[in-house]
């Protein structure tokens, strides 16, 4: 997400990163009942965001993206709600959010994340960061998405192959594909509560023949920023 976060650009964006506590209300953030007893990575296909979202002005929609980390979301034991009542609602500063930057390039999927996921997830900022940040060194973008000119057309099985013989010990069962019709809009990788691989529960069935939209001819050369 060459490609955004492989290589050596992608090693640097993976750098655990510490912040300063960030409160939600006056006690910090509110924590869920139960520790997540297990995640799923987002990984935005940005092409396909950017082409739906033409006046963004996110890093990731003005500079050369592709495969980029859209977030980490919280599984939650059968019949718990993924969100606790008690889970303040809450937006971070641009300052805050700046700084998660550096691994999701979208401010404003970083406030719908962190609202909607990192503050009810039993987890305070740092933590949920540091989480985001494991999960993210542990999956590698197949080469073959580094750099899209032209569009792929490619099935949903070779795409998972992809992802897996790339990632020892991956699963397809550990990989799922989120569409719009036939065009691939995510893929996620899901994980057990350590960050081994687990089990997928299809969020959204896609069929076996997708394409995935190439990059604006006007954001190639232009290289995510360092923040």
């Amino acid at each position: 997400m060459t490609g955004a976060w492989t290589g050596a650009r992608r090693r640097r964006a993976m750098r655990i990163v510490i912040f300063p506590l960030l409160l939600c209300g006056v006690g910090g953030p509110a924590q869920a009942g139960t520790p997540p007893e297990g995640w799923r990575m987002l990984l935005s296909w940005s092409p396909a965001y950017c082409a739906s979202n033409l006046t963004s002005k996110a890093p990731q929609c003005v500079e050369e993206n592709y495969f980029v980390n859209y977030g980490l979301v919280p599984f939650r034991p059968a019949g718990e709600p993924e969100r606790d009542e008690d889970c303040v609602e809450w937006r971070l500063t641009d300052d805050d959010s700046d700084r998660w930057l550096w691994i999701i390039p979208n401010r404003d999927r970083i406030n719908k994340l962190w609202r909607s996921h990192g503050a009810c997830s039993g987890l305070e900022p740092d933590a949920y960061l540091s989480a985001l940040d494991r999960a993210n060194r542990r999956i590698v973008v197949p080469p073959r998405f580094d750099h899209v000119s032209e569009r792929i057309d490619i099935q949903a099985s070779e795409l998972r192959r992809a992802f897996v013989e790339v990632n020892p010990g991956l699963s397809e069962d550990a990989v799922d594909l989120i569409c719009k019709g036939s065009r691939l809009y995510e893929v996620n990788i899901c994980f057990d509560r350590d960050f081994g691989y687990r089990r997928c529960e299809a969020v959204r069935e896609c069929g076996e023949n997708l394409r995935m939209e190439p990059i604006r001819p006007s954001r190639f050369g232009v290289k995510p920023r360092r923040l």
